[in-house]
């Protein structure tokens, strides 16, 4: 491009002159060009020059690409692609861009995928503008887990939910890892301890729970059964649950002599978690199973308060000697349910049911069962009244004293069942819903220890 000399009016740079209207010399018509802040370079052109094609610098910036010009300084797309010099001067800003991708990781998936994602970010002297993402769906599988989160850049880093908006202002790669919570139930077998859960997500949780039979007589008569419930709850990741599951009534044993006689038939304890204790010969009741927010049994807590759901031990089986009981003969009240099985009259099974003849009650929902005892001289049992610590109450089924005589514990529950001595059996406890929704119980289901389940149903 030739270039005149400049011409001058006294001290008046002269830019353009004209003759009869024709443009015959024009000088000064310059583009500033701002590749960055601290980066200006000047060229002239003639009028009618397309501007957007330096000729004495290439416009550069490490880490990016060189996108166009654009004739203001926002960080956006360049927009122009023809740009011709005219009479004014003309100040230009460089573009410049980069490609952010993210990508997504099944984190030990069994199935599927999810595609990468990528955008653009610009920057124009000293100004930058970053891409936003919508984070993906999930469609990753994993056998046995449910999908929870996005883990940013680690399995353990920040989580984000699918839907989400990110904008990633530094990074041009970022990798979201598919966080996977269990699916398949936690399992809770007996111990004889208090046992934790971490709820690992936020969610909708389904318990179940069963409760321990109770304890069958040293004649060999069964305890009844423990009971059931089930029920959901929403829980937020990070709260702990204690599981308490309950413990078989036992049977009692016996020391001999050389003879193989019987010396002595030893006491014992009640189920864990609430089983009533019985005396000598006599069963004791089964331990409920509960699921609640603090760290103790039931009868240590006093309370619903944290309480999610429970399911009912069975009371213990009758012994006394001598009384035709039949080989099958079950006679322990039932646990679970609102209201626990009353316990039942020995007799009754193989000579007929006799209604004054009734054995512990059954735990409820505000109080513990009935005790009942035996009356030698009416041959029938009666109502025990003494108020003593051997009555059932919240979280413990009754427990026998010895002042008044044999006798079989109650179950535990919620309430549990009443004890019972001589030929008739003891009283269930009684189950709980009442701190969780879709809930419903059932007695006389669980043979042997309690049990219990949490298993998650979906994530929140």
């Amino acid at each position: 491009m030739y270039k005149c000399q400049i011409l001058m009016y006294g001290n008046i740079n002269i830019k353009k002159g004209y003759y009869k209207g024709i443009k015959i010399y024009s000088y000064g018509n310059s583009v500033t060009y701002y590749v960055d802040t601290n980066s200006v370079y000047t060229e002239e052109f003639d009028e009618g020059d397309n501007v957007l094609s330096p000729v004495s610098f290439t416009p550069s910036k490490s880490g990016w690409s060189f996108s166009g010009w654009r004739k203001d300084n926002e960080p956006e797309e360049s927009g122009l692609s023809n740009l011709l010099m005219e009479d004014d001067a003309i100040t230009l800003y460089a573009v410049f861009t980069q490609t952010v991708t993210v990508s997504y990781d099944g984190n030990g998936n069994t199935d599927g995928s999810v595609s990468q994602q990528t955008g653009t970010r610009y920057y124009n002297n000293g100004t930058t503008a970053s891409p936003t993402f919508v984070i993906a769906e999930n469609s990753f599988i994993k056998d046995g887990y449910l999908f929870y989160r996005w883990a940013l850049n680690s399995v353990d880093g920040t989580q984000f939910k699918s839907g989400a908006k990110i904008t990633f202002d530094s990074v041009t790669t970022a990798t979201f890892y598919a966080n996977w919570v269990q699916s398949t139930a936690n399992v809770y077998n007996y111990t004889g301890d208090i046992q934790l859960f971490t709820v690992p997500c936020d969610g909708i949780y389904q318990f179940e729970v069963w409760g321990a039979k109770g304890g069958s007589s040293y004649l060999g008569v069964n305890g009844g059964l423990g009971g059931y419930a089930v029920g959901n709850a929403q829980l937020n990741k990070g709260t702990n649950l204690y599981v308490v599951v309950g413990g078989q009534g036992l049977t009692p044993y016996a020391t001999y002599d050389n003879d193989g006689d019987v010396i002595e038939i030893l006491n014992t304890s009640g189920g864990y978690n609430g089983g009533g204790s019985g005396t000598d010969e006599c069963g004791t009741g089964g331990g409920a199973t509960h699921i609640g927010t603090f760290e103790s049994t039931l009868a240590a807590h006093g309370t619903t308060s944290g309480l999610y759901i429970v399911a009912g031990g069975g009371g213990a089986g009758f012994s006394s000697g001598g009384y035709n009981i039949g080989s099958d003969a079950s006679n322990g009240g039932c646990g679970g349910g609102e209201e626990g099985g009353r316990g039942y009259y020995g007799w009754g099974i193989s000579n007929g049911y006799n209604e004054s003849q009734i054995g512990g009650g059954g735990g409820t929902q505000s109080c513990g069962g009935e005790c009942y005892i035996w009356d030698d001289s009416e041959n029938t049992s009666i109502l025990y009244e003494n108020s003593d610590t051997y009555l059932p109450s919240f979280g413990q089924g009754g427990g026998n004293n010895q002042v008044v005589g044999l006798g079989q514990g109650g179950g535990g529950g919620l309430y549990g069942g009443g004890f019972a001595t001589g030929p008739i059996g003891a009283g269930g406890g009684s189950g709980y819903i009442g701190g969780v929704s879709d809930g419903s119980m059932e007695s006389g289901i669980r043979d042997g220890d309690g049990y219990a389940t949490i298993t998650l149903l979906s994530v929140s």
